[in-house]
């Protein structure tokens, strides 16, 4: 089923256990300022077919001023480890190493767009049709 809907989420504070505890620099230090999860698709498209998920992932920083009044971008720029685990939360879990057939998996992450305060991601997690 494909969904128009977007949702926005901003991480403020992430509870022990979670995957996003990997980054705890990163969004207490305001790196990234906003997470946005635009959907592309999400579930079956018909019945007795594998359920897909696909979003847009955009992490955005902030800025700075300097002594002469210029703004400057500042942050970390979120690698494919970081996308990874914001996804697992975000977007729909899966395992790494998938332990067998019927897990989630994720079947493509790439960058789609980079700015001096912003990236955008596309990921795709497929979980299999079970009856």
């Amino acid at each position: 089923m494909n969904s128009s809907i977007s949702v926005t989420h901003q991480i403020i504070r992430a509870p022990a256990g979670n995957p996003l505890q990997k980054h705890p620099d990163n969004i207490k230090s305001g790196s990234w300022r906003r997470i946005t999860v635009a959907w592309i698709q999400e579930g079956q498209s018909r019945p007795y077919t594998d359920s897909v998920y696909e979003a847009d992932i955009c992490f955005e920083g902030g800025s700075r001023s300097t002594e002469k009044g210029y703004d400057l971008g500042f942050g970390s720029k979120p690698g494919q480890p970081h996308v990874k685990d914001i996804a697992k939360i975000l977007v729909r879990a899966f395992e790494d190493e998938p332990s067998c057939w019927a897990s989630a998996r994720l079947e493509s992450i790439s960058k789609i767009e980079e700015g001096d305060l912003y990236s955008i991601w596309r990921v795709k997690i497929v979980q299999p049709y079970t009856d």
